[in-house]
């Protein structure tokens, strides 16, 4: 058996075609998760291993297994290959002209395998049956493809239009010369030399599919890296790449330097410790411990200082990923601390009166029972003012809201200017007021009771008004010894406020 036989090039063939089946295998799995289609092509080329196998036992096997089954793996196969190139560029179309071809195929090589036909007829059945199929597969690479992708699948569509050239070429053999063998394996040198152009443009079509698989592999990580990487610096947010091991900063986005004040090259090559970042060492300290524990932390709100000392209020987020096998911590800080100063404003207004700027009826309770619990503990005593505006009806009435407005506000102030500032002031209604005077003795609330008639006095001295500004009020004490619900305390003071006032309208009359 010389090295031209053409069974010993079919065998050669058998061992190509295998180690070809194995490395699209190989391809398949590292890509089977990305892009569809490569199990076909897996298929295609063990049913054109198995065909080739099988065209190499002729005389060894039924002719129908050796030429009818052999042909139809081929035929099969090679739209089975077809199919799974459409699914990789995304251009699946209708196969049913494919699957009546295959149909009619099989019926024609099932007859010539049961019949002795003439060799070069079902030669020439052959090579334009591959030449349909190939001929879609180069068309689909170069032409039907997306524009993007034709650098891709060029090599690919280059190799389909060498074995659709082949194909030609045995067809214009079949027209221009003799075939006087009927005998596939004497057929000649010619026949030999096609088997070996198919096999090297198999060999190519393996390469290519390889370097179109690799290539689109690195332009979607290329196209990832530049995605993450935009991410990465236009986030609004700071992120920061460190080293799991020392805590070294890799990397840093443009929203850690304007959050943070710091600058790239202050930062990088340093450690969160070394820029003194943290405001607390405790929460740090937490951090620290859960992100070793779990491997990440989610939306934690902790303070961080600035490269001004400023400190700001921030969601924290990390995870422990690893980039070319180093342990490494991403790391998001989303700056909340206008956030958080807007939600001070609303809570503090929820619990201010718009008018005078006191605490407001709401606040006054929320603020008292805690520092009760702290009069409680400390076992200090506490006295409730309850204070009431005299004749804000009349001036409403007689001189408008506006100057009614105005009296509000006047007696406001002069409840700041007669107590102290860690004393707990109050309107808690239309005209009342009241004040929780904090670890006094009855001495003291006497003082502040005669400053607040001087006070009065003074302002109705001063003539600026067509009105005397008059108050009311009536005092309770809350002793920690005997202690008793808000509720009955702010009753106990609105009782003696109205005795007060009962007092004065008497004395008028």
């Amino acid at each position: 058996m010389n090295f031209l036989d053409l069974r010993t090039v079919f065998f050669t063939n058998v061992i190509t075609f295998t180690i070809c089946t194995v490395v699209v295998a190989l391809l398949w799995h590292q890509s089977r998760n990305r892009f569809a289609g490569m199990s076909l092509l897996v298929i295609d080329f063990a049913m054109q291993a198995a065909a080739t196998f099988l065209i190499a036992m002729r005389g060894f096997i039924t002719d129908w297994m050796s030429i009818g089954l052999a042909n139809i793996l081929v035929f099969a196969g090679s739209i089975l290959g077809y199919m799974g190139l459409e699914r990789f560029v995304g251009k699946i179309s209708s196969q049913i002209h494919n699957y009546i071809f295959l149909a009619f195929y099989g019926f024609v090589l099932s007859y010539f395998a049961l019949n002795q036909t003439d060799l070069a007829v079902r030669n020439l059945a052959v090579s334009l049956g591959l030449l349909i199929i190939w001929f879609q597969c180069m068309w689909l690479m170069l032409y039907r493809v997306e524009p993007g992708m034709r650098p891709l699948t060029f090599g690919v569509g280059l190799v389909f239009g060498g074995l659709s050239l082949v194909n030609v070429v045995r067809i214009a053999e079949f027209f221009t010369s003799p075939h006087p063998v009927n005998d596939y394996f004497q057929s000649g040198a010619f026949q030999t030399l096609v088997i070996i152009v198919y096999q090297m443009l198999m060999i190519l079509l393996t390469y290519s599919l390889a370097l179109m698989v690799n290539k689109r592999l690195f332009v979607e990580l290329k196209t990832h890296e530049e995605k993450f990487a935009k991410a990465f610096h236009s986030s609004p947010y700071a992120i920061v790449l460190t080293r799991l091991q020392n805590g070294r900063i890799m990397e840093v986005n443009e929203g850690f330097v304007n959050i943070t004040g710091y600058r790239y090259d202050e930062v990088v090559g340093k450690t969160t410790f070394d820029l003194h970042i943290w405001a607390s060492d405790e929460e740090r300290a937490a951090i620290v411990d859960e992100l070793l524990r779990n491997g990440k932390v989610q939306g934690k709100e902790l303070h961080l200082k600035k490269k001004t000392g400023e400190i700001i209020t921030g969601i924290f987020s990390a995870e422990v990923i690893t980039i070319n096998n180093e342990k490494c911590i991403l790391t998001s800080v989303s700056d909340i601390s206008e956030r958080k100063r807007m939600e001070e404003e609303i809570r503090e207004m929820s619990l201010r009166d718009s008018l005078t700027d006191l605490y407001n009826r709401r606040g006054f309770f929320t603020i008292a029972e805690q520092e009760i619990k702290k009069a409680n503990r400390a076992r200090k005593k506490m006295h409730l003012t309850f204070i009431d505006c005299d004749g804000l009806k009349w001036i409403n009435d007689n001189l408008g809201h506006e100057e009614g407005d105005r009296a509000l506000k006047v007696t406001a102030d002069i409840l700041r200017r007669t107590f102290r500032e860690s004393d707990l002031i109050a309107r808690v209604g239309g005209d009342e007021f009241a004040v929780l005077s904090i670890y006094t003795t009855d001495i003291d609330q006497e003082v502040f009771l005669r400053r607040l008639q001087q006070h009065i006095d003074e302002y109705n001295e001063s003539g600026s008004r067509r009105y005397k500004l008059g108050m009311s009020w009536g005092t309770s004490v809350y002793d920690p010894e005997s202690p008793i619900a808000f509720d009955e305390l702010m009753a106990a003071a609105d009782k003696l406020m109205y005795a007060n006032k009962k007092g004065k309208a008497h004395a008028r009359a």
